[in-house]
């Protein structure tokens, strides 16, 4: 005779994080209840609150998960002797994990009420960030970048690559070969742009 599945198991934790962050893709934070969370997976609230504690819990897990597999796509990028070349690959990967999975890469990028990222959560999305600050380096010491400010660059690679993946998921980059040949433009451009010699700006007199 089969057993009965367990109510708490690991099969429903994972869709009940599946469909949270399914509902903050498809309405944003405010569509984010237990009792929502709980009617998509066809389970109570209590198996909810069993597994997570709360609703800022759930989200926690969502983020945590969301960055985890991030940082997995992001990792297997491959390494070459060309780092603009990596730069390229690794902002195209950043973009295939945003499309693949736009739910969660929703809840990573936003402040859902309640929940601030603990040391832990923080250490995961570090860790991609990481990643980002490694290939600059890479630039900036082979002389691609010359004289930039690697924590800069990579501050402001993530911002770019993260506002085209924004714009992309909200369909306003057009098609899926309109979106790419958008992003590689702009990559183009950004990097002609970091390769010029900087020099001090003019102070106002």
């Amino acid at each position: 005779m089969v057993g009965r599945p367990r109510l708490h198991g690991e099969d429903t934790r994972q869709r009940l994080v599946e469909a949270a962050g399914r509902l903050v893709a498809e309405g944003g934070p405010e569509a984010l209840s237990v009792r929502r969370v709980a009617d998509e997976v066809g389970t109570t609230t209590r198996a909810l609150y069993s597994l997570f504690g709360s609703r800022v819990g759930l989200v926690q897990a969502v983020y945590a998960e969301g960055f985890a597999a991030f940082d997995q796509r992001l990792s297997a990028v491959a390494v070459t002797g060309d780092p603009t070349a990596d730069l390229v690959a690794f902002s195209l990967a950043y973009r295939d994990h945003a499309l693949a999975d736009p739910a969660r890469y929703r809840v990573m990028f936003e402040r859902i009420g309640g929940f601030e990222p603990g040391e832990a959560e923080r250490a995961v999305a570090q860790r991609t960030l990481d990643r980002l600050r490694q290939l600059v380096r890479r630039c900036v010491r082979g002389g691609v970048f010359p004289g930039r400010d690697v924590d800069a660059v990579t501050l402001q690679w993530w911002a770019f690559g993260h506002g085209l993946a924004s714009f992309e998921l909200q369909g306003l980059l057009g098609a899926p070969a309109d979106a790419e040949r958008h992003w590689r433009d702009a990559m183009a451009a950004a990097l002609a742009g970091y390769g010029s010699v900087t020099t001090p700006r003019r102070r106002r007199a």
